[in-house]
């Protein structure tokens, strides 16, 4: 697990855009509640239903986490070629099933502070034989067995200090590491911290722990063959053996039955002919002797020799083939049927929304940002705006794939074209283009009488984007993204007079954005806008359409901004405040406008996992309490 990898890749891995510490406090709450929960309802279920709760654990992780199945099966066959298939699977489901069992015995260990069934201990009176020569030990232990077990015991017998890496998500990470400390074995980072720490406790004669089975960094690792595999190899255990003279064991905890059996077995040091290849030698021996015990999901050959072909395929690439052909053929179905029966479908999906997270969302913002509104309005609201962003969804297909003449016939009305070339002068013009109406069709209907050059929101779902962009590609839009970088190309297109389109409500990275009012709240809200508009003096237009049946009503409003003004983003949101309130029933209300917020100010979002806070709004947002 990735809690234990190896250090000689020292380093956390790299953040996320936005800070992964204001994610944890909207989350963290809600997350390890749930944990902690869930750790004392399995610390008290009987070992005897362990076994089958295993069982079904494998049957999930078989049936929906595909990308680990895959990797592990990739590594079976690398590592066992002459197997047949059937023993080749046989390893796997074994192998899934003692990783579900080990995670799900672990909260039993740690509550119990390390009372297990032992059925036999092996060589551990060597390590107390090192430590009477006023030596240190350094224990290699692969990612075989229960290692739940074996830190248990050695960190009531020795002064162990392990080295791991934190897990991705930070809740959980500290949870674990709280349920180990009643141990005795003392955590570090794998970092160079963390070496230093293992560093000095060896000259004291101490004890540490590594687990080499894992990937370093380039520079700090060799490749050895590892089950006849060049793999990168992490030389840190012998490295550091060479300015101790400490001893290197290779140590292991293996499940018999119900009982474990704890071998550690002396490989030497570099004085006596230990190397990387030694080392996985003897990796290769013991996992040998238990492959259905082995951590096999792991990437173990991501990184190859130079000239070598990867061994992992991209199963991502081809997962989004096919969802993307099972898109096409969608849009296609959906372009063909009737417009009453995606109303009807678009009616059915909203409100099953209603009861999901979107709802919640909705209805979130509804009641922050119209805190007058009633209980019944704001249900009201959310319903009839998730109904229309529904049936949006459904339209796009068509919007996009129909000609220029079947979208100028969509439009009922056309107001405001005028405001694009004011006396005749060939200027570039901005248009704002708001979550409201159908977004889609006004980008579409610029697309046919001017060259487009659209700022896109970042997206979650590469599968969404990627369609995104195929679409606005397709007739020939330009599409750039939010940051600064931008900036340049973007001017140079107004000077042209080109048309540039930009989403205002949309979220971007905290790093390009800044926060300005909106309802009242404050909202991040990209810089990069306020600066074209001011650096560019160009006109700023306001792009909506408004369903009306089975028709649209294409708005172009001039907003009318002073360039030089020093608040223009705070004018910006003032006048896509009135728009919207004409219209509350075709704004995208379900997005998260305020994720995220000020330093210091509290979240508006509640986690809809949490019991209290599925499908509803924030009490506190109506009551102003």
């Amino acid at each position: 697990m990735n809690e234990h990898d190896d250090p000689s890749g020292a380093g956390p891995e790299d953040e996320n855009t936005f800070s992964t510490n204001a994610y944890d406090k909207k989350t963290g709450s809600g997350h390890r509640a749930l944990a902690q929960f869930a750790l004392a309802v399995l610390a008290r279920v009987p070992s005897k239903v362990l076994p089958a709760l295993a069982m079904v654990a494998t049957i999930i992780i078989v049936i929906c986490a595909r990308r680990t199945v895959y990797t592990a099966s990739c590594n079976i066959r690398l590592c066992w070629p002459t197997l047949t298939d059937r023993q080749q699977r046989r390893i796997l489901l074994a192998s899934t099933y003692h990783i579900a069992l080990t995670a799900l015995q672990s909260p039993a260990i740690w509550r119990n502070k390390g009372r297990y069934i032992l059925t036999e201990v092996e060589g551990i009176d060597l390590i107390n034989q090192c430590q009477s020569e006023g030596r240190g030990a350094i224990l290699v232990m692969p990612h075989l067995g229960n290692w739940e077990v074996l830190n248990h015991f050695l960190g009531s017998r020795f002064r162990l200090v392990h080295m791991f890496r934190p897990n991705h998500h930070s809740v959980i990470n500290k949870l674990v590491q709280q349920q180990r400390a009643g141990t005795g074995t003392r955590f570090v980072p794998a970092d160079a911290a963390g070496v230093r720490a293992q560093l000095k406790h060896l000259n004291e004669g101490g004890v540490i722990g590594l687990m080499p089975d894992q990937e370093p960094d380039v520079h700090v690792g060799e490749f050895a063959p590892f089950f006849g595999v060049p793999a990168l190899t992490s030389t840190l255990s012998i490295r550091l053996a060479e300015r101790t003279n400490a001893q290197i064991f290779l140590v292991a905890c293996t499940r018999h039955a119900r009982r474990f059996h704890i071998r550690c077995t002396p490989l030497g040091s570099e004085s006596t002919g230990l190397s990387v290849t030694r080392l996985n030698e003897a990796m290769t021996r013991l996992i040998s002797e238990h492959p259905d015990q082995y951590l096999w999901s792991y990437k173990r050959f991501r990184t190859r020799p130079a000239g070598d072909a990867p061994l992992y395929p991209n199963l991502r690439a081809r997962f989004f083939q096919t969802r993307r052909v099972l898109s096409v053929i969608t849009r296609l179905a959906i372009r063909h049927t009737s417009r009453h029966f995606r109303s009807k479908l678009a009616s059915l999906y909203a409100r099953v929304r209603t009861l999901t997270r979107d709802g919640s969302i909705a209805r979130t913002n509804l009641a922050y940002c119209g805190p007058s509104a009633g209980i019944e309005s704001v249900n009201r609201t959310a319903l009839l705006s998730l109904s229309h962003n529904s049936m949006n969804r459904l339209r796009n297909a068509e919007i996009w794939s129909n000609s220029d003449a079947d979208i100028e016939s969509l439009c009922q009305c056309i107001e405001g074209r005028e405001h694009f070339h004011p006396d005749h002068r060939d200027t570039g013009c901005i248009v704002l283009l708001p979550r409201l109406g159908t977004p889609d069709l006004v980008l579409r209907d610029l697309s046919i009488h001017y060259r487009v050059n659209e700022v896109l929101e970042p997206h979650s779902r590469r599968l969404t984007a990627d369609q995104k962009i195929r679409d606005r590609v397709a007739r020939g839009i330009r599409c750039f993204d939010s940051s600064n970088r931008s900036k340049a190309r973007l001017l140079q297109g107004l000077t042209a007079g080109e048309v540039v389109v930009f989403t205002p409500d949309m979220q971007p990275r905290l790093r390009d954005g800044q926060f300005l009012n909106f309802f009242g709240i404050p909202a991040l809200t990209s810089s990069a806008l306020p600066d074209l508009i001011a650096q560019s003096r160009a006109r700023t237009i306001i792009g909506v359409a408004l369903a009306t049946g089975s028709n649209y009503e294409l708005h172009y409003l001039d907003c009318q901004i002073d360039a030089s003004a020093p608040d223009i983003g705070e004018r910006i949101m003032r006048q896509l405040e009135t728009v919207i309130r004409l219209n509350p029933e075709q704004y995208e209300w379900s997005y998260k406008r305020f994720n995220t917020r000020p330093a210091g100010q509290p979240k508006l979002y509640r986690n809809p996992l949490l019991p209290g806070s599925f499908g509803r709004y924030s009490l506190a947002a109506l009551t102003g309490k």
